[in-house]
């Protein structure tokens, strides 16, 4: 990241990743603050599998209200492991996004 230039390359951070991966997700959305365009969005079970959104432990309201995270325009909702059909898993998704007061 140092070596590129901040107006040319930005940051897509995936929230279940950085989260699976231990990182302190809060402060990565600090550190890549300026170079964050977007975050992937799907949520992690206890046991570390993914989830429909809201049925899992990342605290999405509390990211979202990051002020470093003020510079993200696009949320891509994911899960990669939701069973078929998909439909059910991207309706909990979607309404456990829209109840967050952010």
């Amino acid at each position: 990241m140092r070596e590129t230039d901040p107006t040319a390359v930005k940051i897509e951070l995936d929230l279940y990743w950085a989260t699976r991966a231990g990182e302190k997700v809060a402060a990565l959305i600090d550190q890549l603050s300026e170079r964050l365009y977007a975050f992937h969005v799907k949520d992690m079970r206890a046991d570390g599998g993914m989830a429909a959104i809201g049925a899992g432990t990342i605290d999405f309201a509390a990211l979202f209200k990051l002020r470093s995270a003020a510079g993200v325009r696009h949320f891509y909702v994911e899960n990669d492991q939701a069973p078929a059909p998909y439909l059910p898993d991207i309706s909990k998704s979607f309404a456990a996004l829209r109840a967050l007061r952010v």
